[in-house]
Parts: structure tokens; C-alpha cells; sequence
């Protein structure tokens, strides 16, 4: 399983390689620091450079940053061009979990269309 993690900082991503082993291979998570460099990281490396991806997690806020994982999960949805894997998957159809790390809100958030609320 690859995972790219959009990781704020709140935790190092030693404790989310650590939590994920069972499920990763040895170069399984590919981290980026914010959403600016989430896009980026999917139009060149998984539908312009072919690669993939099993599963996005990804924290909600960026402190210096004031996009949201919201922000990335509506840029997906209004590009249903975006494909990955050699241009056989839609990138839409891949779970999208959200690491909450700001106590409440945690509902409210499931609402807003992510697959899963940790």
C-alpha cells in the first residue's frame, strides 16, 4: 500500500509510519507539507508522471498555510479529468482520510465528504 500523507506538522511522519507499518511497505508513505504542494504532487507524479497512490491522509489545517484538506478534497472533485495510473483511475475514487488534530468538529467535518475521520 502507498499513502501520500499531507502532513501539517503536528506529528512527525516517524509516528505515522509507525502506526501505518502493518499496512506499508518500506517506502510506503510519500509526505508533502501542505496542500499547495499536494497538487502539485498529483498532477506530476501520479497523472503526468503515471504513479500512484492508495490513499490520501491528510491533516485539516496548515497553520502558515490557510487552505484546509477541504480546499484540496473540493480541487479534486471539480477536476474529474484528474486520472493516476496511466490514465485508467480517476483520482476521485481514492479514500480520502482526515486527520483531525483540533479537539470537536469531528461530525461536521465526516459531512464535508471525507471517507473516513480519525
Amino acid at each position: 500500500m502507498v499513502i501520500l500523507l499531507i502532513n501539517n506538522g503536528d506529528r512527525k511522519d516517524g509516528f505515522y509510519k509507525e502506526i501505518l507499518s502493518d499496512f506499508i511497505e518500506d517506502e510506503g508513505i510519500i509526505s508533502v507539507y501542505n496542500i499547495e504542494e499536494a497538487r502539485e504532487f498529483i498532477t506530476q507524479h501520479l497523472e503526468k508522471g503515471g504513479g500512484y497512490v492508495d490513499t490520501i491522509i491528510c491533516n485539516y489545517n496548515f497553520y502558515k498555510n490557510k487552505e484546509t484538506a477541504y480546499d484540496l478534497k473540493i480541487w479534486i472533485a471539480n477536476n474529474p479529468e484528474l486520472t493516476y495510473f496511466q490514465g485508467l483511475l480517476q483520482f476521485a475514487s481514492i479514500p480520502f482520510i482526515l486527520v483531525y488534530t483540533e479537539p470537536g468538529g469531528t461530525l461536521t467535518d465526516s459531512l464535508l465528504g471525507f471517507d473516513r475521520v480519525l
